[in-house]
């Protein structure tokens, strides 16, 4: 976990803002969701398409662009069945300036 944390660190997220998310699901859905992955990648993707609609609704860069790094993790402490999604969310969006240039919109 260190070594995939630092690699996330040095050479994926870049050096702006982030945000935590955690993504529960309902106890009656995480045994379909542990069985069925399409489906949890589904789930997941819903979420992540409504996170980055509200950072763009938010910062008021409608054609915003942002970005995120999700780890799936299938049991609590107990070794229970706990499917949920930690989602490490870039805090604000990359747009067009008024110059014309790329640059980053943090919320």
């Amino acid at each position: 976990m260190a070594e995939r944390a630092a690699h996330w660190v040095d050479r994926v997220i870049p050096w702006v803002g982030t945000r935590q998310f955690v993504l529960t699901i309902p106890w009656k859905r995480r045994w379909l969701l542990a069985r069925r992955s399409d489906l949890a990648d589904g789930v997941l993707a819903i979420a992540l398409r409504c996170i980055s609609r509200w950072y763009r609704r938010v910062t008021g860069r409608p054609a915003g662009t942002s970005g995120s790094v999700t780890a799936i993790q299938r049991f609590g402490s107990a070794l229970n069945l706990n499917l949920h999604f930690h989602i490490i969310h870039l805090d604000g969006v990359y747009d067009r300036g008024a110059d014309g240039q790329l640059r980053f919109f943090q919320l």
